[in-house]
C-alpha cells in the first residue's frame, strides 16, 4: 500500500542539509577539540608518536561514524527525521509510509557517502 505523502522539494532538503551540515559541524569541532587536548595531555615530548597521515585518516573516518550515526540513529528515531529536517518538515519513510529499520537506514546512508566521495 502506498502512502499519500508527497516528497519534499529540493530547497527544503536543501535547507534541512545545511542545517544538518552546520550541526554536524559544531559535533565534529568539539570532539575533534576534546581529542586534541586529551592527546595533547599524553604527549609527553615534542615527537608525535602517531604519523601525521594516520592521524588524518583517523580524523576522516571519525567524522564518518559521527555523520554515519547521526543521520542513521534520527532517522530511525520515534520522529524519523535528523534535526534539519524535522526545522523543515521533512520526515523519512519506506515506501508504505513506515519508519526505517536500522539496517536499512545505515545501508542507505552508507549509499549516500559513498557518492558523495565518488
Amino acid at each position: 500500500m502506498q502512502s499519500n505523502y508527497t516528497p519534499a522539494s529540493l530547497l527544503k532538503r536543501y535547507f534541512a542539509h545545511l542545517f544538518d551540515i552546520i550541526i554536524l559541524s559544531i559535533i565534529t569541532i568539539v570532539i575533534g577539540t576534546i581529542s586534541v587536548v586529551i592527546y595533547s595531555l599524553f604527549l609527553e615530548t615534542d615527537e608525535i608518536p602517531i604519523p601525521d597521515k594516520i592521524l588524518e585518516y583517523l580524523a576522516y573516518g571519525l567524522l564518518f561514524v559521527i555523520s554515519w550515526l547521526y543521520y542513521t540513529l534520527m532517522e530511525i528515531s520515534p520522529r524519523q527525521a535528523t534535526i534539519g529536517k524535522q526545522a523543515m518538515g521533512i520526515f523519512v519513510t519506506d515506501l508504505n509510509g513506515d519508519r526505517l529499520s536500522f539496517k536499512r537506514a545505515s545501508l542507505r546512508n552508507c549509499c549516500k557517502f559513498i557518492l558523495i566521495f565518488i
